[in-house]
């Protein structure tokens, strides 16, 4: 079954509209909720797939962040020019990859499934190991493209507090300059709008990944 068609009974169970936003399908072999709930089960999915899923508005919405962080920047933060109120950088060291092999042996096919993803900008050297159910070639390929940007992705993560403009909102990618080592292109994960002391905006941004 086709991960749509999870998705949509799952919304249509919970009175909410399917908003299925990904261009990526995935034929769905064997899924098991077990004890978690029907969202968390969902979202299990999805995670799998490479996909993301939240709740909005009364809408199911299931979307590829990769999609996302092709986006032109809607604005662009220049440190030296721009209304930068505070900033934060946090950078992960530990558990930053630089490519990840997926092996797994499938008795039910009598087949050996190998695949390696190498970071196009890898910053380490570490292998990320993973033994996970595949049922061909082409999905493990996948799953260790997904598993090291899952991540990779969490290396750079920023907070901004900045004078409010209402592009600025969850999903839309933004480009920091003059911040050293902190420049590129950033995706918008949460924004918090406040209107009180004049219109403000804490950002909580995570570098957006090249090539994968």
């Amino acid at each position: 079954v086709k991960l749509s068609e999870i998705a949509q009974e799952i919304a249509t169970a919970a009175k909410l509209e399917l908003v299925y936003q990904a261009a990526e399908d995935p034929q769905i072999t064997r899924a098991e909720q077990g004890e978690s709930s029907t969202l968390g089960f969902l979202m299990k999915i999805c995670a799998d797939n490479g996909l993301c899923l939240k709740v909005d508005d009364k809408k199911l919405i299931i979307f590829d962040e990769t999609d996302l962080e092709k986006q032109e920047p809607v604005k662009i933060f220049d440190r030296d020019k721009s209304t930068i109120l505070h900033f934060d950088a946090r950078a992960t060291i530990n558990e930053i990859y630089g490519s990840c092999e997926v092996n797994y042996r499938n008795a039910k096919q009598a087949e050996n499934y190998s695949a390696k993803f190498d970071a196009p900008d890898a910053t380490s050297d570490k292998v990320l190991r993973v033994n996970q159910k595949v049922d061909s070639q082409a999905e493990a390929e996948k799953l260790a493209k997904k598993k090291l940007r899952d991540k990779n992705k969490e290396e750079i993560k920023i907070s901004l507090d900045v004078v409010g403009e209402f592009v600025l909102v969850a999903g839309s990618c933004v480009e920091l300059k003059n911040c050293g080592f902190y420049n590129g292109k950033y995706l918008i994960e949460k924004a918090n709008h406040s209107i009180g002391d004049g219109y403000k905006i804490r950002l909580e941004l995570r570098k957006c990944l090249n090539g994968y």
